[in-house]
């Protein structure tokens, strides 16, 4: 199963949440989508945490914008993996 599609829509979602201006998307609302998140991939096993990281690395690396490429690289630290 090709999990990079999943994990792209993470990736675009959390980067919605933690990008978006206040006046868009209210900071208490986009912190607890992605500590939800967190949440989720937390109950992931060693396996499925290393398999997560290694679909954010390849996800990030088809990226052609250097900022979102940094910023999906970012997102196994942000989210605590």
């Amino acid at each position: 199963m090709n999990i990079d599609p999943l994990v792209e829509s993470i990736l675009a979602a959390i980067a919605l949440l933690e990008n978006s201006p206040d006046s868009e998307i209210d900071p208490d609302v986009a912190v607890n989508g992605i500590e939800s998140v967190a949440d989720s991939l937390d109950q992931l096993d060693e396996d499925g945490r290393r398999e997560f990281i290694a679909a954010v690395e390849r996800v990030a690396e088809a990226q052609t914008d250097s900022g979102t490429k940094r910023f999906y690289l970012s997102v196994p630290r942000l989210l605590g993996l």
